[in-house]
């Protein structure tokens, strides 16, 4: 039996938890109202000054007292976490007296994550990893990183096979996927709401589900909930979208919008390709993506037809379809170059080139009987895209626009390495956004004339200019913090005066996909009630 601990009169029985690494605390985090509707979690430094962080639930802006007993705890953490790489000491402080709860070695199974995610970094560099050395490591770091390859596997298996139950397990270890909290994940962000809507005007909203989830385990990176929960909010009528089943034409036609995050394999885009046509040509149902947004998602040569077509500050890049004139290209060009396949995102598919001769080598493989590439129904065939390697860019730069708002973070390539996406070193907390690249990202994304657009460039530090290197409708978010400045997770908001791009930084944490389809549902309002086909 456990003592029952009384709560203070003035407030709610708090729980303060010493993260504990190699016998010493680095930070602790307050735990209140666990069992009520105020529920939160403040982060504080050893100092006591609060930091940016958070767990799983909301941040209270309350500034909680320093403990009385504080000094106290910090032996008492010191003492029971000695000799462990890490621990979580959970004490009690109730009339000034200190009370210990427990110690966890695991908090959550190790599944939950820190927001804004460069503090996973920063905190989990406080553990001292030893060399990993046996074979037996090497094979656990393998297969964690080629999950992905077993994943698409899943497609030609029955639905509980045993390759399922591993990727459901490799995930969940990896953090990929949330259980029954999710919701509480997924509020962690501020709601959006449609201001004075005309409740007659709503659409009724197919919503498509992307990735695959197993019973209660949703994908963090999965677009639907986060629709889902803007249309719940809104009272926006909506059902599920089988879009993929024998009948999807006939079940389109019960809605007015339709909301499809696609796969980006070259089988799936061919069919969000096909049916979007379809659905927007001949059943006059609007979509998103529309038909003008899919013809360039994921295909990098159509992005730079678009971008040299509107002349667009970009990266100079070289598509050609023709042999002859590759050859006669490379004889010219300057070495090394980059080559990519049209279809490859987080740096798939993405190679430097160094020498003529191995840029001959590939030509040749490339106009005969074509190169295979990491899609296994995939080859990269009659087609090359070469972009110069602009060797003087120090970092990657993504900025999102949606509406009025801007988002945007740097990601930075890892040691020995050119290529900065899908490289996980990201940096959402920064000093400021460079006036000049959202500028760049601006026009592009009215060139395009998408309702969403994430444009990413590196900046050439000999000539001061940012130019694109692709661009993309849909990009996956892990937590709302995509910009974080002086602590305050926000955005940018731009307008236009005499002329001239201004733009001004306010707070607010948001998803993405909530902002987007808010995006939609006035586009579309407008549009029914100004009579427009």
């Amino acid at each position: 039996c456990e003592r029952y601990l009384e709560e203070d009169e003035n407030d709610g029985l708090k729980d303060y938890k010493f993260y504990c690494f190699d016998g010493q605390p680095k930070f602790v985090h307050v735990d209140v109202n666990r069992f009520n509707n105020d529920h939160y979690i403040n982060f504080y430094s050893l100092e006591w000054n609060k930091l940016p962080v958070r767990k799983g639930v909301p941040n209270s802006e309350i500034n909680d007292p320093k403990p009385k007993q504080f000094k106290e705890m910090l032996a008492v953490a010191r003492k029971l976490s000695a000799g462990f790489p890490f621990v979580r000491v959970d004490l009690f402080e109730v009339q000034s007296k200190i009370y210990f709860g427990e110690l966890t070695f695991f908090p959550q199974n190790g599944l939950s994550s820190f927001y804004p995610k460069s503090y996973e970094r920063e905190f989990g560099n406080y553990i001292a990893l030893p060399d990993m050395q046996t074979k037996k490591d090497v094979r656990i770091i393998h297969r964690k990183r080629n999950y992905n390859y077993i994943y698409r596997l899943r497609q030609s298996l029955s639905k509980y096979s045993l390759f399922e139950k591993i990727i459901v397990t490799l995930k969940k270890r990896k953090g990929d996927f949330q259980d029954a909290t999710y919701w509480q994940y997924i509020d962690t962000a501020d709601k959006v709401v449609l201001e004075n809507t005309n409740k007659k005007k709503l659409p009724t909203v197919g919503l498509v589900k992307d990735l695959d989830n197993y019973g209660v385990y949703v994908q963090k990176r999965s677009h639907w909930p986060k629709y889902e929960r803007f249309l719940k909010n809104n009272n926006i009528p909506y059902s599920f979208f089988e879009i993929h089943n024998a009948d999807w034409a006939e079940q389109a036609k019960k809605y007015d919008l339709i909301i499809y995050r696609p796969d980006i394999s070259p089988s799936r885009m061919h069919e969000a390709e096909s049916k979007l046509y379809f659905i927007e040509k001949h059943l006059n149902i609007t979509c998103f993506p529309s038909y003008e947004e899919i013809w360039s998602y994921e295909d990098k040569v159509r992005s730079n037809y678009l971008l040299e077509k509107y002349k667009i500050p970009h990266v100079p890049t070289f598509t050609s379809n023709s042999k002859a004139d590759t050859l006669k290209y490379i004889d010219c060009c300057t070495f090394p170059l980059i080559s990519k396949i049209s279809c490859g995102s987080v740096s798939r598919g993405v190679e430097m080139i160094k020498t003529k001769k191995q840029a001959e080598k590939l030509i040749n493989k490339i106009f005969s009987g074509g190169r295979k590439t990491y899609w296994s129904d995939y080859k990269q065939k009659d087609y090359v895209y070469f972009q110069e390697f602009i060797e003087d860019a120090k970092f990657d730069l993504r900025i999102v626009i949606i509406g009025e708002k801007v988002f945007g973070y740097y990601r930075f390539a890892p040691k020995n390495d050119f290529r900065a996406s899908g490289a996980g070193i990201y940096k959402y907390i920064v000093p400021e956004l460079p006036v000049e690249a959202m500028k760049t990202a601006l026009i592009t994304k009215q060139a395009f004339g998408s309702t969403v657009l994430a444009v990413d460039m590196i900046k050439s530090e000999r000539s001061g200019q940012y130019l694109v290197i692709e661009s993309s409708v849909f990009f996956d978010i892990d937590d709302p913090d995509e910009l974080v400045i002086d602590n305050v997770t926000g955005y940018y908001e731009w307008s236009m005066k005499n002329g001239a791009y201004l733009f001004e930084f306010k707070p607010g944490r948001f998803w993405m996909q909530e902002l987007i389809l808010k995006e939609l549902i006035i586009t579309y309002q407008n549009k029914h009630l100004s009579g427009r086909p």
